[in-house]
């Protein structure tokens, strides 16, 4: 019941310089849960180049855009897009995928929230899927180590009931890098059995 005030209503309050913190964030992280239920209908309303905008506007602070990149991923990530393509420009692997994966893994703020690590898995499974986003993934010294670790049960962090779901999204995304005979994973798995 949601998705026909996206255009009307959310997309606006996104566009909108004077639209309130909180107001902002909220809507950003209502369209994320959005975005994993309804996906398609938010690609055909183009949610995700609003969501750009956001992103590359380099006068907003980080604590307005919120999680708008992981909208992006989960909409786009799966096939080469000009969104994706733009994010990666911007460094969205290591200044953004990274740290909130870090953050649900070590229960640590990140822009304000405190990630879950389904969702933070989540962006490295949906890039995965997609060859040339898997290899930029790859590319990064701290990605492997990071999900080995976040495929792991955790004794020193509170546990969520989405977390084995996070896990097995960690996986998903170290099986896709072989999938695609990114043989350095084969290297790092060898590392981390020895």
């Amino acid at each position: 019941h949601l998705v026909p005030l996206v255009r009307p209503v959310f997309l606006p309050i996104m566009k909108d310089a004077l639209s309130p913190d909180r107001l902002l964030n909220s809507t950003v992280l209502l369209l994320a849960n959005l975005s994993l239920s309804v996906g398609d209908e938010l690609r055909e309303l183009s949610a995700a180049d609003s969501l750009l905008e956001l992103v590359l506007d380099q006068d907003l602070h980080w604590t307005r855009k919120s999680v708008a990149e992981s909208i992006i991923i989960f909409l786009h990530g799966q096939k080469p897009c000009r969104q994706i393509n733009q994010l990666l420009e911007l460094g969205v692997i290591e200044n953004y995928c990274i740290p909130i994966l870090k953050s649900a893994l070590r229960s640590q703020d990140f822009r304000g929230i405190y990630p879950h690590l389904v969702y933070s898995a989540r962006l490295f499974r949906e890039l995965s899927r997609c060859q040339t986003y898997a290899e930029a993934l790859v590319a990064n010294d701290e990605v492997l180590p990071l999900l080995f670790e976040a495929s792991l049960r955790s004794h020193e962090r509170p546990a969520l009931a989405s977390d084995s779901e996070g896990r097995q999204l960690a996986l998903e995304s170290l099986l896709a890098f072989l999938r695609f005979e990114l043989w350095q994973v084969m290297a790092a798995i060898d590392t981390n059995i020895d």
